[in-house]
C-alpha cells in the first residue's frame, strides 16, 4: 500500500511539474495579428477620429475614417474568425486540417493586405501610397480565395447533410471572397485617384458584405455549437434555413443597390433598405431558431456564462433598431437621421461582434491552447469596458432623434477610448493566459470545452 501511495504521489508531482503542451502557433498568430491590427490601427484611429468629431478638436480626414472601418472588418473581426475557423472546423467536421502553407497564405493575404491598406490609403497623393493600396487588394483577394479553397470542400459534405454549422461556414467562405473582391475594387480605385477618399458605393458594399455576410455567417456557424454550451442550453438539434436564406438575400440586394448608386439613387436607397431589413430579420430568425433567447435549462454542466447574454441582446437590439429605421424611411419617404444608422452599425460592431469575441475568446482560446483562462477580474473588466463603450456609442441614437443634447454626443465621443481600454485588457488577459503553464487545477466539466464532432 505504501508503494502504491508513493507511486501515486510521484505521479501527482510529475503531473504538477509537467511541461505545458506546445501552443497552437497558427491560432496564436491569427489571434495576435487580429488584436495587434485592431489596437494599433483600427480601434485607435476610430477612437481619435470620433473624439475629434465630438469635441471639434480638428479635421477628420475621410481616408482615416475609411481605413478604420477596413481594419476592423477584415483585420480584427475577419482574421479572428478565420483563425478560429481554421483551428475548430477540422475538429467539428472531421475534415483534414489546412496545411501550414495554406494557413500562412491566408494570414499573409488578409493580415498583410489590411496592413498595406492602412499604410497606403493616407499616402495616396504619392505614387508609393497608391502602389501599396493596389498590392493590398491583390493580397486580400489571394487570402480570401485561399480561405475559401479550404472551407468550401471541408464544409460541403456536412452542409448537404443539413448541418447548420457547415451550412453557415460554407456561406461565410463565399462571402469572404465577395468581400475581398469589393476591397480589390477599392484598391483599384485608390491606385488611380490621389485624393484617397473612396466613393460611397465602394465603402458601403465592402462594409455590408464584410460585416453582415462574411463575419456574421461564421458567427452564425460557431454560435450553433459554442454559445448554447456556454450559457447552459442544450445543443441545437433543429435549425431554420430562413436565417441563411435571408442573409444571402440581404447581401445580394445590397450589392445590387450599390451597383446602381449613381444611376438610380432613389431605387438604390430602397434596395439598400430592403437589404438591411433582410439581414435584420435573418438575425431575429437565427436567435429564435437557436433558442438563444431562452433561459438556461441545463441543471448539470458548467455554470452558464451570463455575459454571453450581452452580445445576444445587442444583436437583437441592432436588428430591431435597423428594422425600425428602414420601415420609417419606407413609410415617411425621408431619410432616417445619420446618427441613428451610425449608432446601429456600431452597436453591431462593438456591442455584438467585439463583445462576443471578448466573452468567448477569453475562454475558448486558452482552452484550445491547453491553458487556464485569465483571472476572472480581468475578464470582467474587459467585458464591462466593451459593453460600456457600446452603450456610450448608442447615445448617438437619441441625439439623432433630437431628444438629447450635446452632452450625449460628447459622451458618445469618448466611447472609442473606452473600447480601446476594454480590448487592451482582453489582449493582456489572453497574453497572460497563453504564457501561463497549465498547472494543477480542477478538471473542467466536459460540456464546457467539448464541441460536437462528426463521426
Amino acid at each position: 500500500m505504501g508503494e502504491n501511495g508513493h507511486a501515486s504521489c510521484s505521479a501527482c508531482a510529475q503531473g504538477a511539474t509537467a511541461e505545458p503542451p506546445p501552443l497552437p502557433r497558427p491560432l496564436v498568430r491569427y489571434v495576435g495579428s487580429s488584436l495587434s491590427l485592431a489596437l494599433c490601427l483600427g480601434v485607435s484611429t476610430g477612437a481619435w477620429s470620433l473624439f475629434q468629431m465630438a469635441f471639434g478638436a480638428g479635421q477628420v480626414l475621410p481616408s482615416h475614417t475609411q481605413l478604420h472601418g477596413h481594419v476592423q472588418v477584415l483585420g480584427f473581426a475577419g482574421l479572428f474568425v478565420a483563425g478560429i475557423a481554421l483551428f475548430v472546423l477540422p475538429r467539428i467536421l472531421g475534415a483534414a486540417p489546412p496545411s501550414a502553407r495554406l494557413q500562412s497564405i491566408i494570414l499573409a493575404g488578409l493580415g498583410g493586405g489590411v496592413l498595406l491598406r492602412a499604410l497606403g490609403q493616407p499616402l495616396t497623393p504619392w505614387a508609393a501610397g497608391r502602389m501599396l493600396c493596389l498590392l493590398s487588394g491583390a493580397l486580400e483577394l489571394a487570402g480570401a480565395f485561399a480561405l475559401a479553397s479550404w472551407v468550401l470542400p471541408a464544409a460541403r459534405p456536412a452542409a448537404r447533410a443539413g448541418d447548420p454549422l457547415a451550412r453557415h461556414a460554407l456561406a461565410g467562405g463565399v462571402y469572404a471572397v465577395v468581400a475581398a473582391a469589393s476591397s480589390a475594387l477599392q484598391a483599384l480605385w485608390l491606385s488611380s485617384h490621389p485624393e484617397g477618399e473612396l466613393p460611397v458605393p465602394l465603402t458601403e458594399a465592402f462594409s455590408f458584405v464584410g460585416l453582415y455576410g462574411f463575419v456574421l455567417a461564421f458567427v452564425y456557424a460557431f454560435a450553433s455549437r459554442m454559445v448554447p454550451v456556454q450559457i447552459g442550453l442544450p445543443p441545437v438539434k433543429q435549425w431554420q434555413r430562413s436565417a441563411a436564406l435571408l442573409q444571402a438575400l440581404g447581401v445580394a440586394t445590397a450589392l445590387a443597390a450599390f451597383a446602381i448608386y449613381d444611376a438610380e439613387p432613389v431605387l438604390s436607397r430602397r434596395l439598400e433598405l430592403a437589404a438591411y431589413l433582410a439581414v435584420a430579420v435573418s438575425a431575429i430568425s437565427y436567435l429564435a431558431a437557436s433558442g438563444l433567447l431562452r433561459r438556461s435549462v441545463r441543471a448539470d454542466g458548467p455554470r452558464p456564462r451570463r455575459a454571453l447574454r450581452l452580445p445576444v441582446a445587442a444583436l437583437l437590439l441592432w436588428a430591431l433598431l435597423v428594422f425600425s429605421a428602414a420601415v420609417y424611411e419606407f413609410a415617411a419617404g425621408a431619410y432616417a437621421p445619420r446618427l441613428v444608422w451610425d449608432g446601429a452599425r456600431h452597436l453591431f460592431t462593438i456591442g455584438f461582434l467585439t463583445l462576443l469575441i471578448v466573452v468567448l475568446g477569453s475562454r475558448i482560446v486558452p482552452a484550445f491552447a491547453g491553458r487556464p483562462p485569465a483571472p476572472a477580474w480581468l475578464d470582467s473588466w474587459a467585458i464591462g469596458l466593451v459593453a460600456l463603450s457600446a452603450g456610450l456609442r448608442l447615445l448617438q441614437v437619441p441625439v439623432g432623434l433630437g431628444v438629447a443634447g450635446p452632452l450625449f454626443y460628447r459622451l458618445a465621443g469618448v466611447s472609442g477610448f473606452v473600447a480601446f481600454a476594454g480590448l487592451s485588457v482582453f489582449a493582456y488577459g489572453l497574453f497572460r493566459a497563453l504564457r501561463s503553464a497549465p498547472g494543477v487545477r480542477p478538471a473542467p466539466h466536459p460540456a464546457s470545452l467539448t464541441l460536437p464532432v462528426r463521426s
